[in-house]
């Protein structure tokens, strides 16, 4: 990308705290949590995204594990 040009990013995600946006001409990825914002080329973005979809999938599935372990118990 060029150095004085602007970044035309468009809206991929959004939710009531955080969006993500994406600039297709030089595939940065603007996350903003907040009031901060991180500015990530798209492998780091893409990294990113795989640790936290694998924290959250794993905490689902020990809770899911511990909810049924607690309802054999109950029985």
């Amino acid at each position: 990308m060029n150095e004085h040009q602007m970044c035309r990013s468009e809206i991929v995600a959004e939710s009531r705290f955080s969006s993500i946006t994406h600039c297709s001409e030089c595939n940065l990825y603007h996350l903003h949590i907040g009031p901060m914002s991180f500015r990530l080329e798209g492998a780091i973005f893409e990294s990113f995204c795989e640790m936290i979809v694998e924290f959250y999938l794993g905490n689902k599935l020990h809770d899911t594990q511990k909810m049924k372990a607690e309802a054999l118990h109950k029985h």
